[in-house]
């Protein structure tokens, strides 16, 4: 072969090999900007994901807070009427306190406890305004125990507990 056609032949391959070596990076680094990416709409959803739970869970909180205080708030002998507007209070309060626990996303066993509690807590009203005892007994612990579910999920997303156990 003359050295003209050996000099092209090599500058045709040189030129192919750069051409592969540029499409090459190219794709790795597309492909690393598509992870990195990826990774930062993870991290974003992950931290939306715990603002909505922590707002959920506080507007939870806070309207478990006003059933505790209306039921702690109770006065004896109240009227017919009265012990029916005294219940619907109590009702709308705990199905408030149950929407905004509904809204925690992905924390399933906390509203299963949640919603168990507030029933627990629906029924001992109707008993307790029914015998009008002197003092709120069990739904003012049950409204408790629905506070306690809630904030120690809370304490848990905050500390990063490494079970469901110790939630």
């Amino acid at each position: 072969m003359e050295a003209e056609t050996l000099a092209g032949l090599f500058g045709f391959v040189g030129t192919l090999v750069g051409a592969g070596v540029s499409l090459w990076a190219t794709v790795i680094t597309q492909r690393q900007q598509a992870e990195a990416t990826a990774d930062r709409r993870e991290e974003a959803r992950a931290t939306l994901i715990a603002e909505r739970s922590r707002a959920a869970g506080e507007k939870a909180l806070s309207e478990l807070y006003d059933l505790r205080r209306h039921i702690s708030q109770r006065q004896r002998d109240l009227a017919s009427e009265d012990r029916k507007l005294w219940i619907r209070a109590g009702e709308a309060l705990a199905d408030q306190a149950e929407l905004e626990a509904g809204l925690m996303p992905q924390a399933e066993e906390v509203r299963t406890r949640f919603r168990e509690a507030l029933e627990v807590t629906r029924v001992s009203m109707h008993v307790e305004i029914q015998e009008s005892s002197d003092q709120p007994g069990e739904s003012k612990t049950n409204t408790d125990h629905a506070i306690d579910s809630t904030s120690s999920r809370r304490t848990c997303e905050k500390s990063r507990c490494p079970s469901p156990h110790m939630r």
